[in-house]
């Protein structure tokens, strides 16, 4: 689902300089950067190679399962698209999102959506918070997501595990479906990070309704109630080496 904090900010603008370039506060997404992959693919996908600046001022943590690359990829693509004149140009763009991530056609939607597939299959889902608190709660901690992968497909080749779950038939979800809230990833990574389930278990204790590894880590997201209980959990992780982003209704 999206989220309103964290984010990052980009700002792209015409260059007077040949092909793609990116000044970044992360000194090393300078030149390893999602961004020159987007740009690329859209190239020889369309033959359209514009001459571009981008700034690009990361306050997503990396490695914290919160798809900062993949949301700053479906930004760039959606700037791009104005350079399209056919008519189909949103179906070129969705063909192009796919290539560069899986969770880059998620965040090209902007909206709150069940994925299948390998991220090329949406669908749109009604979920209402309300009045809910969506707290992530980030503990500085980076967690490589080719390694989650690769402890998961250990996992799945172990117990020939398979995907079932009831959530997918599912149309309408309110805050109440809270319940429903799980992650795969949570065996694998909870093992090797006992901390994260630690943070886990003392945001349930504390009141949330619902609480879940953030894809393959390590941000843990929460269902908050109340006030009340938000402030308890802000007093409880107050001091500790965590960082908290704090989304009223989302």
């Amino acid at each position: 689902m999206p989220i309103y904090s964290p984010c990052d900010e980009m700002e792209i603008r015409k260059s007077s300089k040949k092909g793609l370039h990116i000044d970044c506060n992360i000194e090393e997404l300078k030149k390893d950067n999602i961004l020159f992959n987007v740009y690329k693919i859209f190239g020889n996908t369309t033959g359209i190679w514009p001459n571009i600046h981008i700034t690009l001022k990361k306050s997503i943590p990396m490695g914290a399962g919160l798809g900062g690359g993949s949301s700053n990829a479906a930004a760039f693509l959606d700037y791009l698209k104005r350079y399209l004149k056919v008519k189909e140009r949103d179906v070129v763009i969705n063909g192009i999102a796919i290539k560069c991530g899986a969770d880059v056609p998620f965040f090209l939607k902007k909206k709150i959506c069940i994925v299948e597939g390998i991220g090329e299959k949406l669908r749109d889902i009604e979920m209402d918070f309300g009045s809910y608190y969506l707290v992530v709660v980030y503990p500085k901690i980076n967690i490589s997501t080719s390694w989650a992968y690769k402890k998961i497909d250990e996992a799945r080749a172990r117990s020939k595990w398979s995907l079932t779950t009831p959530l997918f038939d599912i149309k309408y979800l309110t805050h109440l479906a809270g319940r429903y809230w799980s992650n795969d990833f949570e065996d694998v990574v909870f093992e090797n990070y006992r901390e994260l389930a630690k943070i886990k278990a003392e945001l349930l204790i504390l009141g949330a309704k619902a609480c879940v590894l953030s894809g393959s880590g390590s941000s843990i997201v929460a269902l908050v109630p109340n006030l009340q209980i938000l402030d308890l959990i802000k007093k409880n992780f107050s001091g500790k080496r965590v960082l908290l982003f704090i989304n009223k209704g989302v």
